[in-house]
């Protein structure tokens, strides 16, 4: 973090510090369900706090965590790699699958396996940088999203047969009397027990029971042409490219890994390390560090650590053991949204999710998108890479620096800035002539539709829109704004240009405010 103290930001994130003694047992049911989604979904501000309430709490709990086995789509993530024009070929490049990332996080109804795939997509980080091939990425991220409701063990154990992370770590050369040591390193201290709980010659035994793993790739025997290719696994059903396994190559000798000793293979390893008790620390701590932030009381993380392991490593059943501890309901908000999560979040409570699906022209596996869905899609990308992160570029095999890794004047100033796409359209084109955007429509209906007689009502309904809690600074520096800006005026008014107008310039100074961007 660059030229702000910890303390001053969570100053000015919370405001002054109160009393909140018996928080948890005095919070209304609704602003339960906000915490829910906030923090284990994808944000989405009052639309979508409003549709989980509707429920009540425990059945929006359910409703959150109770997710199905196989994923919602609205289309194939394969349609993306087609072009409009007949004449060109198919472009399998994993910089066209982020736009089927980005539609699902932005329109998916199960915004936790979203959430889930995204932690997962940094546990098990691989960059563009060292891993090109448009396949192994396709079924890369076919596998984050599947996994997503499993239990870790199966994760585990499914995860390693990535092709993207073998390519990555270059487990496909790990053979018996010349092991390499990458994929085992990182299994130990990234995905599993945790750095500094195991010796190098753990490593190396480890290094040795992943010794057999190979890539196969039938992409460049599949036909021609890409279309050839992806039409022939489209029809045949099956992946191109994937992960083997040759016995001559496997190295069958002794070995002993944290507790493990004998002859064994890297399944057996995968299942060990994942039932771990150093495992259950690690996941359960890394877990409440992505979903709430910092690290929880030393008794709250014993309490999750036994819900793993009593439930063989249920994710899920861990989310949900957060939920029964105070800890988890303190006041104030003190994560730092990543550049993803924020981006999506607003994206979700301004309804962009109904332009991406109303800009997706239908179509089969093999028909191209146009035009404008792209430009949606490829929006909430440009601003995430202008704050700082590129889906498939982690600056390591370590993942991003989550938190206030996020906090920098390069990606405030970025965050400021974006807001283009929720304010005006020029129609008809080249006209000269801007009207509200079907975005801030819904802006300017929500707040018509609540209080208005104040400049503190118009801004409690701006804050209300974002499901914010705004600190007392914040709240009359935006009152100031409203009178100057006679946002009560254009309420009192039928001109929804003047009306989105005003909001418009409530909204650019929200974006400033530090309490926009934690939960």
């Amino acid at each position: 973090m660059r030229g702000e103290s910890p303390a001053r930001w969570d100053r000015k994130i919370q405001g002054p510090i109160r009393d909140f003694s018996s928080y948890n047992a005095t919070m209304q049911a609704r602003d339960r369900v906000g915490v829910l989604v906030r923090r284990f979904g994808l944000g989405g501000g009052a639309r979508e706090v409003d549709r989980y309430a509707s429920m009540g709490y425990e059945k929006a709990l359910d409703a959150l965590l109770g997710f199905g086995p196989v994923p919602s789509q609205d289309f194939p993530m394969i349609r993306c790699a087609y072009k409009m024009e007949p004449e060109e070929d198919a472009e399998p490049g994993f910089y066209r699958f982020i736009g089927h990332h980005i539609h699902h996080l932005l329109t998916s109804p199960d915004p936790v396996r979203e959430k889930l795939a995204l932690f997962y997509l940094d546990h098990f980080a691989v960059t563009a940088n060292d891993v090109e091939h448009g396949l192994a990425w396709y079924h890369h991220l076919e596998m984050l999203r599947m996994v997503a409701g499993m239990k870790f063990p199966q994760v585990l154990e499914l995860m390693i047969l990535s092709p993207a992370l073998v390519l990555q770590l270059n487990a496909e050369q790990n053979r018996r009397g010349n092991p390499n040591e990458n994929l085992g390193r990182e299994l130990l201290e990234l995905y599993s027990v945790g750095i500094g709980t195991y010796s190098e010659e753990e490593v190396r035994d480890a290094a040795r029971a992943l010794t057999g793993l190979i890539i196969t790739d039938d992409t460049w025997g599949s036909g021609t042409t890409y279309k050839e290719r992806l039409g022939r696994m489209i029809k045949e059903q099956r992946p191109l490219i994937g992960v083997g396994f040759v016995p001559v190559f496997h190295d069958d000798g002794e070995k002993n890994v944290v507790g493990l000793k004998g002859k064994f293979g890297w399944q057996e390893l995968a299942r060990h390390l994942a039932n771990h008790p150093l495992t259950a620390k690690h996941m359960c701590g890394k877990l409440w560090d992505f979903f709430v932030g910092g690290t929880p009381p030393s008794r709250d993380l014993d309490h999750l650590v036994s819900t793993y392991t009593k439930t063989g490593g249920d994710v899920r059943a861990v989310l949900r053991a957060m939920t029964t501890l105070d800890s988890f309901w303190a006041p104030g908000r003190a994560r730092v949204l990543s550049p993803i999560e924020w981006t999506i979040s607003i994206g979700r409570a301004f309804g962009q999710d109904e332009d991406a699906r109303q800009t997706l022209n239908p179509g089969g596996p093999t028909d191209g998108i146009q035009e404008p869905w792209w430009q949606v899609v490829g929006a909430i990308h440009y601003h995430c890479v202008q704050q700082g992160m590129e889906l498939y570029r982690p600056p390591s095999v370590a993942g991003w620096d989550w938190g206030r890794g996020w906090v920098s004047t390069s990606s405030m100033v970025h965050r400021s800035r974006y807001g283009l796409a929720f304010s005006f359209n020029e129609e008809p084109k080249g006209s000269g002539q801007w009207h509200p955007g079907g975005t801030m429509r819904r802006f300017v209906q929500f707040v018509a539709g609540r209080p208005r007689a104040t400049d503190d009502d118009i801004v409690r309904s701006v804050e209300a829109y974002f499901d914010l809690e705004l600190p007392d600074e914040t709240l009359l520096a935006l009152g100031g704004l409203s009178k100057e800006i006679n946002a009560v005026a254009a309420f009192g008014t039928t001109s929804v240009q003047w009306q989105a107008g005003c909001l418009n310039r409530l909204f650019e100074a929200l974006r400033s405010a530090p309490a926009f961007h934690v939960v």
